[in-house]
């Protein structure tokens, strides 16, 4: 079409894209984001996160932080569909500080994670010793009144059973959380994390 002089709308572009993520030609998929800046037809919000998504799925998390950081110059804000995709990739790629300034920038624009977000990050956060920031996202957590599940706890106690000398913080997992851990006995937590599981295809719509 447009060797042809034919100008391609929105739509055709976010086909095109589509196609080409799924094909994982993911290079060629930022050419034509790039190319798009240059026509009439800007970049959306749909199509950034096309190739966000896309590239995350791939297993390439830096190369969506730098669509996203293009995605922010150009005046499009990111979504909680782009947050999400890139807080998760890096956190499955062992980039845990950087997933934490993710999901701190993401709080801080007023956008509530999915809960998706916070275990990946929580759970990150223990894998590598970092039993404080742990137990602070469990905080922020709880605050925003999503009940973590069953899964997120055990990665913090068993962070904090192995930390024998963060005594703050043990206190605070025994102390400060029981209300929480009878909403688990009850299986309410449980049923929220069957509840995720059955929309985590939804919640990375592109839109």
């Amino acid at each position: 079409m447009l060797h042809r002089g034919i100008p391609a709308d929105p739509l055709a572009y976010t086909t095109v894209l589509n196609a080409l993520c799924r094909k994982k030609q993911l290079r060629e998929a930022y050419r034509l984001l790039c190319l798009m800046r240059g026509r009439e037809v800007s970049p959306d919000i749909v199509h950034y996160n096309t190739v966000i998504v896309g590239m995350c799925r791939e297993g390439r998390p830096l190369d969506a932080c730098k669509v996203f950081r293009d995605m922010r110059e150009s005046g499009c804000a990111p979504n909680a569909v782009a947050y999400t995709a890139v807080v998760n990739r890096l956190c499955v790629s062992g980039l845990y500080d950087k997933a934490e300034a993710y999901l701190d920038d993401m709080l801080g624009k007023g956008l509530l994670p999915h809960f998706s977000v916070f275990h990946s990050v929580i759970k990150g956060c223990c894998a590598v010793g970092k039993v404080n920031e742990a137990a602070g996202m469990m905080t922020r957590m709880l605050d925003l009144g999503m009940v973590p599940h069953a899964e997120t706890w055990s990665s913090v106690i068993r962070s904090v059973c192995s930390d024998e000398d963060n005594v703050e913080v043990r206190r605070y997992c025994l102390t400060s959380t029981k209300q929480e851990l009878t909403q688990l006995s009850e299986g309410s937590a449980i049923q929220h994390g069957d509840h995720l599981t059955a929309n985590m295809g939804s919640s990375l719509d592109v839109g």
